[in-house]
């Protein structure tokens, strides 16, 4: 067969396709690096036929349009919606202006700079890093035209922000109103008003917009272990957490019943011991009153001296005999009133007797 007849050849796609049939042989790859290379080869001869042109000591091609329709992975983008301006200047007949450069020449610095953002060109009629600003005449000399001029910049940026927000929300809506209903063609009462079902979002599914982070994360988690590896081994991007597993719960064995009866045996223990209260209270008790009883000792012997060094006054002495008397009757008391008989006296109403 001849080779135009054997070959498919698209040259606006670059692409060729044989139509020879394959014989499978023992040795396939040789036999398919030679029908590639003669492919190939005739593909070529065609692109030197065709015509010719130098761009910037270059050489180029000018391909014919493609036949061969290639497939697409996604549908077409549907045009978007023109804004208000866009619209506006269709009807008024105002020519669009054209993209202009990132950078432009500095006549003061003799440099291409950018043309807005940091390190931009000076503008005529808004140079807004002159450190000069020219009053008018019959004009404020005390007022700040250096606010005044940032302050307008400011609320020019919000209205243009403002107004392509209202750009989205309007082609939010209509395309809302063009969207056939999703579940169902049938219509209910919602507030008064009849509503395709299929209009509605599904109860339990809210916006993205009302999601938090967590719950975002969380779905994501939940994707990437839905792997019949349960996600160990999926990729995960740079800087991103691994998802977090469950804690899993450990049971212990039910062969070995030692174990349990030990774990039970120190609960009962631990209820049995009954706090040492009466020890506890009493000692934290006598530490109080010898403190107390140091500190005023301290006060009153401050600055006095006798022949054998410091010499206790008599209020300190009394105090110190009070204090231990008053120690020992709360003593009495306290072990009177733990004791077994004297519980038993309060039981029966009455009172032991020392």
């Amino acid at each position: 067969m001849s080779t135009e007849a054997s070959h498919y050849v698209d040259v606006g796609n670059l692409l060729i396709i044989n139509k020879d049939p394959i014989e499978f042989k023992i040795d396939d790859n040789n036999q398919l690096n030679v029908l590639t290379q003669k492919s190939t080869q005739y593909l070529f001869d065609k692109i030197w036929d065709l015509p010719r042109k130098v761009v910037q000591d270059a050489t180029c091609a000018t391909l014919p349009s493609a036949e061969y329709s290639l497939p697409r992975e996604k549908p077409i983008p549907k045009p978007k919606e023109p804004t208000k301006w866009e619209k506006f200047a269709k009807e008024k007949g105002i020519v669009s202006k054209k993209k202009r450069s990132k950078k432009v020449w500095d006549e003061t610095t003799k440099e291409w700079k950018p043309r807005y953002g940091y390190k931009r060109a000076l503008k005529k009629g808004n140079e807004t890093k002159d450190w000069l600003i020219e009053i008018p005449d019959k004009a404020d000399p005390y007022k700040d035209y250096f606010a005044e001029r940032s302050n307008n910049k400011k609320e020019q940026a919000n209205k243009q922000e403002f107004q392509r927000l209202k750009n989205i929300s309007r082609n939010e809506k209509n395309s809302q109103l063009s969207s056939k209903p999703l579940f169902n063609s049938k219509k209910m009462k919602i507030n008064g008003n009849l509503e395709p079902l299929g209009s509605r979002q599904p109860i339990g599914l809210g916006s993205v917009e009302e999601k938090s982070k967590e719950q975002l994360i969380h779905q994501l988690n939940r994707a990437k272990k839905s792997t019949s590896s349960a996600g160990k081994f999926q990729k995960n991007l740079k800087g991103e957490k691994p998802p977090k597993m469950g804690i899993k719960r450990k049971f212990e064995p039910n062969d070995d019943l030692s174990n349990e009866r030990n774990r039970q045996l120190e609960i009962l223990n631990k209820l049995k011991q009954k706090p040492k209260e009466k020890e506890n209270f009493l000692g934290g008790i006598n530490k109080q009153m010898n403190k107390k009883s140091e500190e005023f000792n301290k006060e009153e012997n401050k600055g006095k001296k006798g022949k054998f060094g410091n010499k206790r006054s008599k209020s300190s002495i009394d105090r110190q005999q009070h204090f231990e008397k008053k120690r020992k009757n709360f003593k009495g008391n306290f072990k009177s009133k733990y004791s077994k008989a004297g519980r038993a006296a309060q039981r029966k109403g009455g009172q032991r007797k020392n």
